[in-house]
Formats: C-alpha cells, structure tokens, sequence
C-alpha cells in the first residue's frame, strides 16, 4: 500500500524519527472512524504500510472500499489517498524495506513468511503466520488466556515457521512458547 501525502515536508520531518503511525480509515461497514497503530516505511513522499495479515487486515479491507486515509505521527497528521500495491515485485521491494528499517528477523524470515498478533473484540491477542504465498494460518499458544489483554504474543519466526513468543494465561502469568510448524 503506498499513499501521497498532502503536506510532504512536515509530516516527513516528524515521522521520519518514529518507529509506529497511527491510521485512521473508515469502517467499510459501519462508517465509523477507526485508528490503529501500524509500521511504516517512509521513503520521499511515500509512505508504505503492509497488511500484516494480507487481504484478511480488517484496515486494508477497509481502505479498498474508502481510499481515504488519515495519519498521524510524531506530532504531525495529514490526509492521504491509499493507493495499493498488488504487483509481485513492488510487494518485495517494500517487503525489503520494512526489513531495512525494523530488521529481517523481526519483519519476515528468509522465506518471506510473517508473524505477528491481531487482537480480537474482546481485546484478546492471537497469534498468526502470514506464508510468503498468502495463506494465514491463526493460532493460540497452549495456556493462552482468553480474557481482555491475555493471549498470545509471537515475536520471531524461523526460516522453517517455528515461532516464539508469550503468552499471558487466565491468572496474568507470562510464559514463553514455542510452535513448531
């Protein structure tokens, strides 16, 4: 996804030191405002956002129905039109800056799978493995909590799609997982 900004200089000065941006699209189906904190890359008047759980990312559902976008970071805000990047090659080139810009362990692994957490309605966290060709696979580790502000939180994946991570179980305790693919 790639979107222009309005007002380029301010809002590159400011957000070129921030690690996260908030975005606010609006709900395809309800109408309303709805803003969430999300990686970036910026690069010149760019500004590139990857849907961590592809096609399924409720924002990038969101932005295909209503291109509006609204960003917020640092200090400064702006309005931008989403513009999404569906070619192949685009999509790794974008794939190798965020790489870039938040280390490749952390991003995707060596065969171009994601992992990363979503968070239910009831404010649960989920684990999810993006694969390099768009299948998600959804999971909890073992003695997650299924309360607001429990679950599971994955932090790396291997080139072979074993995942670590925590989880928070029912009584608040935090204990290390590892999911073997």
């Amino acid at each position: 996804m790639s979107n222009k900004p309005a007002q380029s200089d301010t809002l590159k000065a400011r957000i070129a030191r921030s690690r996260e941006i908030n975005i606010s699209v609006i709900g395809r189906k309800s109408g309303r405002t709805i803003s969430i904190p999300v990686w970036f890359v910026l690069e010149d008047d760019t500004v590139y956002l990857v849907p961590v759980q592809g096609s399924d990312t409720q924002w990038y559902k969101n932005v295909l129905k209503n291109t509006s976008l609204h960003i917020k970071g640092g200090g400064a805000e702006a309005e931008f039109k989403a513009v999404p990047i569906t070619d192949g090659k685009q999509v790794a080139s974008v794939v190798d800056k965020f790489r870039a810009k938040y280390g490749a362990n952390d991003v995707i692994n060596s065969e171009g799978a994601i992992t990363g957490s979503y968070i239910d309605a009831s404010s649960v966290s989920h684990g999810f493995l993006l694969g390099r060709h768009g299948a998600v696979i959804k999971f909890d580790a073992p003695g997650a909590g299924t309360g607001a502000g429990q679950g599971t939180f994955p932090l790396l994946n291997s080139a072979e799609d074993a995942i670590t991570g925590y989880e928070i179980d029912t009584n608040g305790a935090f204990h290390g997982f590892l999911r073997s693919p």
